[in-house]
């Protein structure tokens, strides 16, 4: 059992959460990540660590409380105890001096960054934090994104907070009017897919962390493969971070797909079903047939 020793809430849905968990905290590094199970019965969900304490042997912990995935977990308070963590997962990144690197996140995938921000900067490089938000209400852990860089862009939608605009365009601009030795992104396939192409327009060494399709395939009990140099690889114990020429990240977006179209399909028949007193086995046969299929 692991202790709830801290929790903050970060914005109207995201958590913060610190765990007693010495052994993991002794061990993590940047890109790692570990799985959790709130009950003995829970599914396990991905989270990745903001920063961990050896001294106090504690992992600080974000996720959204407004996913059904972790709505267990935001209902508990300090010094509740959950039942099970896994980890470190995935090989560690060992960060590198490269010079000026943008390390780039959307959203809540800016709690991914934060480990990999400050081992860039400690090995010396010029580290510029760029974070892409919805709102102003929707940012988080802007006080640990300067603490960890030596310059920081907040980039809203809205235009509600610092600067107005999309993050893909921000670091376009970026890319023309600085020189910019190294990017790190992560954030929704869709957004990284954006990205990819973008950064290889200005031929920046780019390298992408996994974390979205890694949540998205833990939350719906799914092995999360990519398609790697040409070669499926299973994700689960590989490193979260590679290199953007190697992977198809358009793989990845149909994988997605596939699992959405699947779930909805998987809800319609369990309703038809309910509705018409079909049993249980049936609606599961048939939903099978689907994702095979696909």
């Amino acid at each position: 059992m692991f202790k709830i020793t801290a929790k903050q809430l970060l914005n109207q849905t995201v958590h913060k959460i610190e765990v007693v968990a010495p052994d993991i905290a002794r061990r993590f590094s940047a890109g790692q990540f570990v799985t959790l199970r709130v009950e003995p019965s829970s599914y396990s969900v991905a989270l990745s660590t903001v920063y961990v304490d050896p001294t106090k042997g504690t992992l600080a912990l974000v996720f959204d409380g407004g996913h059904q995935a972790f709505q267990k977990l935001a209902r508990l308070k300090i010094g509740d105890e959950i039942f099970a963590v896994h980890g470190p997962l995935a090989q560690s990144c060992l960060p590198l001096k490269f010079g000026k690197v943008l390390c780039v996140s959307e959203n809540n995938f800016l709690t991914n960054n934060l480990s990999l921000c400050r081992g860039l900067k400690t090995f010396g490089n010029k580290v510029i934090g760029v974070a892409g938000f919805e709102t102003k209400a929707d940012i988080i852990l802007e006080p640990q994104l300067r603490a960890n860089c030596d310059d920081v862009m907040i980039v809203t939608n809205d235009g509600s907070y610092d600067r107005k605009g999309t993050l893909v365009d921000t670091v376009d601009a970026l890319c023309l009017k600085q020189n910019i030795d190294c990017i790190f992104s992560v954030g929704p396939i869709a957004t990284l897919h954006a990205l990819q192409k973008v950064i290889a327009n200005h031929r920046i060494k780019h390298f992408i962390h996994l974390a979205a399709i890694l949540d998205f395939g833990l939350k719906h009990d799914y092995e999360s493969t990519i398609r790697l140099n040409g070669q499926r690889t299973y994700l689960g114990f590989s490193p979260l971070i590679y290199s953007s020429k190697d992977i198809d990240l358009g793989d990845i977006l149909m994988q997605i797909q596939t699992l959405k179209e699947y779930d909805n399909c998987q809800q319609l028949i369990t309703e038809e079903s309910r509705q018409k007193g079909l049993s249980g086995a049936l609606p599961r046969l048939l939903a099978g047939l689907i994702k095979e299929k696909h």
